[in-house]
């Protein structure tokens, strides 16, 4: 053979190679939120990470997950540095920069924490009784807007990078009360002295709300989005799915979270 038909050989087996090279990894932001996503404890790295991580492998597409401060994880996924961002209930300002899929990862509620010796002092049967009480809260949480209006109107929340130090105030009585995700919470408070002192306030459900890995309108197209919702829906009617659940969420029906 000439080298000139083998240079055409070999550019025609380099196009080959390059056509049936693996996807691009998908960049996925996320912080450390138990028992969601703790990335860096390869035991246990968290529900929706083991839930993403399977659904993409069936799916035949790579992703890397890294972990973030939760504003920043939202800000890479806004500007597209990132593809996706989870576990990221829904709100207008996320739904303006990121696809969300019709599937969710699971569902959980925004509760409030107070201290054990507070629980019979601290009631909430609607927003008005926050007022005068100093509320704690993660920077950039999803928890309703009727919320976000009236602790604002009034002043009295303070804004933390993540819910240990919100918990970390209250124990300290720096904030009367957390805002916090119920699985989240009921886990996050045992990570650090004194957390059993802290309990959820019984009847105090701010919101009720899906989880979701959403995707950036500025990197992923609506396709991927679409596809990843099937699989994921497929993946739940699996004993995978399910012992992967029970895994995470000992005390919780099965069912919940699907």
């Amino acid at each position: 053979m000439s080298r000139t038909g083998m240079w055409l050989l070999g550019a025609a087996i380099g196009m080959i190679g390059a056509a049936w090279s693996a996807p691009v990894p998908l960049q996925l932001g996320t912080d450390e939120w138990s028992p969601y996503e703790t990335v860096n404890e390869s035991q246990a790295p968290g529900f929706s990470v083991e839930v993403i991580r399977r659904v993409f492998e069936a799916m035949g597409q790579p992703v890397e997950i890294h972990q973030y401060p939760w504003a920043r994880a939202q800000s890479m996924a806004f500007s597209g540095q990132n593809d996706g961002l989870f576990s990221a209930f829904r709100n207008a300002e996320r739904a303006a920069h990121c696809y969300y899929p019709d599937e969710p990862l699971a569902l959980d509620r925004w509760v409030l924490f107070v201290r054990r010796d507070n629980l019979n002092r601290l009631a909430f049967h609607s927003l008005a009784d926050l007022k005068g009480r100093l509320v704690g809260v993660v920077r950039g949480a999803a928890v309703s807007p009727a919320f976000w209006n009236a602790v604002k109107s009034s002043g009295n929340y303070e804004e933390s990078v993540d819910d240990d130090a919100n918990f970390r105030k209250l124990l300290a009585g720096r904030v009367d009360y957390v805002v916090a995700s119920q699985a989240n919470g009921a886990r996050e408070r045992f990570r650090i002295p004194g957390g059993e002192q802290i309990a959820a306030l019984p009847g105090a459900v701010l919101k009720e709300d899906a989880l979701y890995l959403i995707f950036s309108k500025q990197s992923v197209n609506q396709k991927t989005v679409a596809a990843f919702s099937k699989a994921l829906r497929q993946f739940k009617q699996t004993g995978e799915y399910r012992a992967i659940f029970q895994r995470y969420f000992p005390d919780m029906a099965d069912g919940v979270g699907k």
